[in-house]
């Protein structure tokens, strides 16, 4: 049969070569993005909860708050009820010399990660009120490599920030 032509082997050994290279890099490559992406949604999450508490209060005309023990690093208790934070993410920051958001001079970040004030027990609550208002104050969010703070406003505007390990500030 003339004119039926084929791969040779050493064609073939090449391609699933450089197939397998190719399956590796990107394999490894999504491994190493998990953490980035948990940090990522935890904190859009905590955000949705914060605002869902505020919408709450205003629509029932009672205080809703959010709590953190500090005993748990990874837990909290919303409207939803009792969250836990993804595997690789906590509460805190992953280097106590990266500087909070603001420009406050000689401050650490506390090492639950709240920089609100905590009651006799140990716990942590946020409160939003019937009129809108929240309680202002920072929660950062770590996966040790990058960090979010989660910045309320009295007036109940949220923002996030974004730490990469690397950058002069947050951004």
């Amino acid at each position: 049969m003339r004119g039926v032509r084929g791969f040779t082997i050493i064609e073939l050994v090449t391609t699933l070569a450089i197939a397998s290279i190719i399956m590796g890099l990107a394999i490894y490559n999504f491994i190493d993005q998990i953490p980035h992406r948990q940090l990522r949604d935890a904190s859009l999450t905590l955000v949705g909860e914060l605002r869902l508490a505020r919408q709450k209060a205003i629509a029932g005309g009672e205080d809703t708050t959010l709590s953190f023990p500090s005993a748990s690093p990874k837990k909290y208790r919303s409207i939803l009820g009792e969250q836990t934070l993804p595997q690789h993410v906590r509460f805190g920051i992953f280097d106590p010399k990266i500087p909070r958001h603001t420009n406050a001079k000689n401050s650490t970040i506390p090492d639950n990660g709240l920089v609100y004030k905590a009651d006799k027990d140990g716990i942590t609550t946020i409160s939003a009120r019937k009129d809108g208002t929240i309680e202002s104050g920072t929660i950062y969010l770590t996966n040790e490599k990058e960090a979010a703070a989660i910045v309320v406003n009295f007036t109940g505007r949220i923002n996030q920030l974004w730490w990469d390990g690397h950058a002069q500030k947050w951004r």
